[in-house]
């Protein structure tokens, strides 16, 4: 039977354990069964309309796309890949199901028959569209498990997400931050559409080393010192508004945060639930 892909503190282990029965059976039909009956229905149509007389390299192509993607939806779900990749579960269905179309469209065309459009297009596009309700029932899965859910998945082992931005002049440079079980690493990306982004900076802080937090109003970033300092010297500068700032026994470190007050929420939820399971294992 399939538990809970992340670990979640007693205090909100019923919300979650409610919301994963509901979401359970929706996930394994997205997720497990639509791949394996697009795939049947695939290899059904196949039959019928060819007979399996396709050139022997296109068969196996055909095969190949029918039958392996079913793997990538089914170690996604059993090995807990969701807690982890918390977007696009429907979309990922879609994808699989693209491929597993194309595999049908591929042998179709090259069968001695000719169909017409009716069959060789016709006949992917319904797998296709079975595929996208399968991704239509893991969306729906994923919005029972996880929305309006507010800051209760930060008292999950899930990975919080938070969008940064700051200055290294006289450039901006967008940038996340994010929490797993054990520390928050924020970046700094270069990016422009269609390149590979380019990490200008990171730093990390261990979790169990916060002493507390604060959010201070920011009218000129000049008034606090760099967030950090690039490998040539350049300062990074937060923008005026709020910055989090995290206290160790080490360094204040600040966080550019576009939600500060938003990952101030999460990060006091999440250190909470870790100290309070700490406390809970020591008796």
């Amino acid at each position: 039977m399939l538990e809970l892909p992340m670990w979640v503190h007693e205090s909100w282990r019923p919300t979650f354990e409610h919301r994963w029965h509901r979401a359970r059976p929706r996930l394994v039909l997205s997720l497990v069964v639509t791949p394996v009956v697009v795939a049947a229905v695939g290899l059904a149509a196949l039959a019928a309309y060819t007979g399996m007389k396709i050139p022997p390299a296109v068969l196996v192509l055909a095969l190949v796309l029918l039958v392996a993607p079913i793997a990538y939806p089914c170690w996604f779900l059993f090995a807990g890949r969701i807690a982890s990749n918390r977007d696009f579960w429907g979309t990922r269905v879609g994808w699989v199901g693209f491929a597993q179309s194309g595999g049908v469209s591929i042998a179709l065309q090259a069968a001695p028959d000719d169909f017409g459009n009716g069959i060789t297009l016709g006949v992917p596009a319904a797998l296709f569209g079975l595929a996208v309700l399968g991704g239509v029932v893991g969306w729906r899965a994923h919005a029972i498990l996880l929305d309006d859910i507010g800051d209760a998945l930060a008292a999950t082992s899930t990975v919080i997400e938070e969008p940064l931005s700051a200055a290294i002049e006289p450039i901006g440079y967008p940038g996340e931050a994010l929490v797993d079980s054990s520390r928050l690493t924020w970046t700094l990306y270069w990016h422009r559409p269609g390149w590979p982004s380019i990490t200008m900076f990171r730093d990390t802080v261990a979790l169990n080393e916060i002493l507390d937090m604060r959010v201070v109003p920011l009218g000129d970033p000049m008034s606090v010192p760099p967030l950090g300092f690039l490998s040539d010297g350049r300062p990074i500068r937060p923008y005026p508004g709020e910055l989090l700032v995290l206290r160790t026994p080490y360094r204040e470190v600040g966080i550019p945060a576009m939600g500060p007050r938003r990952l101030y929420r999460q990060l006091t939820v999440r250190l909470t639930a870790m100290r309070s399971s700490a406390a809970g294992s020591q008796r």
